[in-house]
């Protein structure tokens, strides 16, 4: 599926360009799909920081992983107001929450 806002992420690529090994697209595709995620609420923008921080969890798993943990994010925080301020790129896919929430992920399917 594409969003329009992968097209234009990833028609901006050389303007903010990542790590060689991380494909620009796929860290797009998961800002989009987060954004994608948060109806109603203006989308993160396809920020070098915010790219960055999703190329980097992209180095240790897949697109498929990060968009597991972002529908998981939602539907654990998105009813509560409190937590749901906190679905968004810098929590979600700091380095330590997100090697935790693929462990829940892993946990709710052994389970």
């Amino acid at each position: 599926m594409h969003y329009p806002e992968i097209i234009a992420c990833v028609n901006n690529w050389h303007k903010k360009p990542l790590e060689p090994h991380i494909r620009h697209s796929h860290a797009c595709e998961v800002l989009a799909f987060l954004n994608s995620k948060r109806p109603g609420k203006r989308g993160f923008p396809a920020t070098l920081a915010n790219l960055r921080l999703i190329g980097a969890r992209l180095t240790e798993s897949d697109v498929q992983t990060c968009k597991s943990v972002v529908a998981n994010r939602v539907r654990v925080w998105g009813k509560d107001d409190r937590m749901r301020s906190y679905i968004r790129v810098k929590t979600i896919f700091n380095a330590t929450n997100f090697s935790n929430y693929v462990a829940e992920l892993n946990d709710e399917q052994l389970s």
